[in-house]
C-alpha cells in the first residue's frame, strides 16, 4: 500500500476510483448535510447524494456504508463511499475502527485500486491524528488481506494499492507518521498469516530458517542471526529439540535473531520464543485424522515471533530484542522418540516422555533455557500448545500464564490494548505436581486436569523464577473457522500487534 497526505483538499479534483466521506447521524436529520464534505458533494451532485441515502435507509449510523456513483461532469472521482460514524459526540478511536473496517470491506468488494479518504471531519472532533493514521493503515492491511493460496484459477486478489488522505497542514505530519507505523505493523501481521498458512511441504524447518535469514538480510544490519543445525544443536545439548525431530526426514534448525537499536544494546533485553513445529502428526502417539488436518499451523508461534521482529526493525524501536525459533517436525518412523523415553534437556533437568504429542513444550524447554543462557532479562513465548486452552477463552482469547505479577500484567494490558484478548490464568502450585515422574525430574504430560496450566508449569520449570516470563497459549486463536473483527477466517497473525506494542511499552519504561 502506498499512501500520501494531501492538504490541497479541493474535492472536485479528486480523481481516484473512490472517495470516502465520513458521515454523521446529524447529516441526515434534515434536507441539507451539516458535514462540509458530504454537503459539498451533495451540492455538486445536485442533491442526489442525500436522496440516494434516504432511499437506501442510510442514516450515518456507525458501521453503515453506502456507495454512490458520481455522474456529474464536475467531479473526477467515480464513486463516493459514505462511511457512517454515528453521533459526532460519541466518536472514539475504537468506534471509528468499526466504521473504517466496514469501509475497507466495501473497498475490497468493489475492487477499488485507488482511494481518497477525507479525514477533515474526524480531525475536527479532536481525535489524535497519529492514532487515526495508524488505525486506518492497520485496518486496511488486515481487512483487505486475501490469504495465501496456490490457486491457478479464480484466485482472490487484493487490487487496492494507493491511499490518499485529505487533512489540514497542521495534522499532515502526524497522520503520515501514523500511516507509516501502521503500514509496518499491518504488513507484519499479514506476513505471520502467510507463514502460518503455508503447507508443511513448503514451510519445512529449513524453509523457516531461510525466512529468518531473509528477515536478517532485509533489516539493513540491525538484525544479526545465528543458525544452529543438527550438529550444533547436539553440541549445545538441545536434546529435547532433537528428540522431537528424530522421526522426521527433514533436518531441525534453530534460528536466533537479535535486533540491536541504533543507539546500541539496551539494559532490558526481551527474548521472544516461538513454537515452530512445522508439522505435528503427534508422533507415535498419533493424532486422529481430524486433529492432524491443520497441523501445518503448529508453527504459528514462530511466525508471530518472526513477524514481531520484522516490525521492530522496520520501526527502529529502541529496545534490544532476540527471537528464537526451534524449527522441527514431529513425525512417526523407526527413529521417532517413544513414550517412556528419557531426555536430558539443555538445562540438565530430565524428562520422561509420557506422550509424544506433547512435543511443543519440549522444544520450548531447550529454547527458553538457551534464552536465559544468552542473557534474557524478560521472556515471552508464543505457542499453539494445548487443545485444552479452547475451554478457557474459546476462539476469542489466548491463555496467558506468567511467573512475575507486574510483567504478566504488562503483557495482558498490552494485548487488550491491541484488541487481542487474553485470559490471565492462575498457576495453582498444586497443579505443578501433576507433571511428576517416577523415573525423571518431570513428565511431559500432566494428564487430563487443567491441561493448559500443567503445560505452562512444565515450561515454567525451565523459565525459572528470576527472569520475568510470560507464556501465551495461542492454540485457540492463531487460526479460526470464522472471521472475528479484523481477523479473517483461517490464520490470524494473533500476537504480532501485542508483541510490537510490548516492545514499545518496554522501551518507554527504560527512559
Amino acid at each position: 500500500m502506498k499512501f500520501w497526505v494531501i492538504t490541497d483538499t479541493t474535492l472536485p479534483r479528486i480523481n481516484e476510483d473512490m472517495v470516502i466521506l465520513p458521515a454523521f447521524e446529524h447529516d441526515f436529520d434534515g434536507n441539507r448535510a451539516k458535514t462540509e464534505s458530504v454537503g459539498h458533494f451533495d451540492s455538486l451532485a445536485s442533491g442526489a447524494l442525500l436522496k440516494h441515502a434516504s432511499v437506501r435507509g442510510f442514516a450515518g449510523k456507525n458501521g453503515q456504508t453506502m456507495i454512490h456513483f458520481l455522474t456529474s461532469s464536475i467531479l473526477a472521482a467515480q464513486k463516493a463511499l459514505l462511511m457512517g460514524v454515528g453521533k459526532s459526540t460519541e466518536v472514539t478511536l475504537q468506534s471509528l475502527q468499526t466504521a473504517v473496517k466496514e469501509a475497507f470491506k466495501q473497498i475490497g468488494t468493489d475492487k477499488a485500486e485507488q482511494v481518497t479518504f477525507d479525514l477533515k471531519p474526524l480531525l475536527a472532533l479532536g481525535l489524535d491524528p497519529f492514532a487515526i493514521g495508524k488505525m486506518i493503515s492497520i485496518t486496511g492491511h488486515l481487512i483487505l488481506y486475501t490469504g495465501l493460496n496456490y490457486k491457478t484459477r479464480n484466485a482472490p486478489k487484493n487490487k487496492f494499492s494507493k491511499l490518499r488522505v485529505l487533512a489540514d497542514a497542521a495534522n499532515a505530519g502526524a497522520i503520515l507518521q501514523g500511516l507509516s507505523e501502521g503500514d509496518a505493523i499491518g504488513r507484519s501481521v499479514n506476513f505471520a498469516r502467510d507463514l502460518t498458512t503455508m503447507p508443511a511441504n513448503v514451510l519445512t524447518p529449513v524453509a523457516l530458517k531461510n525466512f529468518a535469514q531473509l528477515t536478517e538480510k532485509e533489516s539493513a544490519g540491525s538484525i544479526k542471526g545465528k543458525y544452529y543445525d543438527k550438529k550444533k544443536l547436539a553440541k549445545m545439548k538441545a536434546n529435547a529439540i532433537l528428540a522431537v525431530n528424530q522421526g522426521s526426514s527433514k533436518a531441525p534448525w534453530m534460528s536466533e535473531l537479535t535486533y540491536t537499536p541504533e543507539g546500541g544494546p539496551t539494559k532490558d533485553h526481551l527474548f521472544i520464543v516461538g513454537k515452530s513445529v512445522c508439522f505435528d502428526t503427534g508422533g507415535l502417539d498419533l493424532k486422529p485424522a481430524a486433529g492432524m488436518r491443520f497441523m501445518k499451523r503448529d508453527m504459528a508461534g514462530g511466525a508471530t515471533a518472526l513477524a514481531i521482529l520484522k516490525a521492530v526493525a522496520a520501526l527502529k524501536l529502541p529496545l534490544s530484542v532476540t527471537v528464537i525459533l526451534p524449527a522441527v517436525e514431529n513425525m512417526p518412523d523407526g527413529n521417532a522418540f517413544r513414550p517412556g523415553d528419557y531426555i536430558e534437556t539443555m538445562s540438565g533437568l530430565t524428562v520422561e516422555v509420557d506422550n509424544t504429542d506433547a512435543e511443543g513444550r519440549l522444544t520450548l524447554a531447550d529454547a527458553i533455557t538457551w534464552a536465559k543462557k544468552q542473557g534474557a532479562t524478560h521472556m515471552v513465548d508464543f505457542a499453539t500448545l494445548t487443545g485444552a486452552v479452547k475451554s478457557i477463552g474459546g476462539d476469542v482469547a489466548a491463555g496467558l500464564f506468567g511467573n512475575n505479577a507486574s510483567f504478566t500484567q504488562l503483557v495482558a494490558e498490552t494485548a487488550r490494548g491491541q484488541d487481542e484478548q487474553v485470559e490471565v490464568m492462575t498457576m495453582y502450585p498444586e497443579l505443578k505436581d501433576l507433571n511428576a515422574s517416577d523415573v525423571a525430574d518431570l513428565s511431559n504430560s500432566g494428564g487430563d486436569l487443567a491441561g493448559s496450566t500443567t503445560a505452562a508449569w512444565f515450561i515454567r520449570e525451565f523459565a525459572g523464577e528470576e527472569t520475568p516470563w510470560v507464556h501465551l497459549d495461542i492454540a485457540s486463536v492463531a487460526y479460526r473457522n470464522r472471521a472475528i473483527k479484523l481477523d479473517p477466517r483461517g490464520s490470524t497473525g494473533y500476537g504480532v500487534r501485542t508483541g510490537i506494542a510490548l516492545v514499545q511499552a518496554m522501551a518507554k519504561m527504560q527512559k
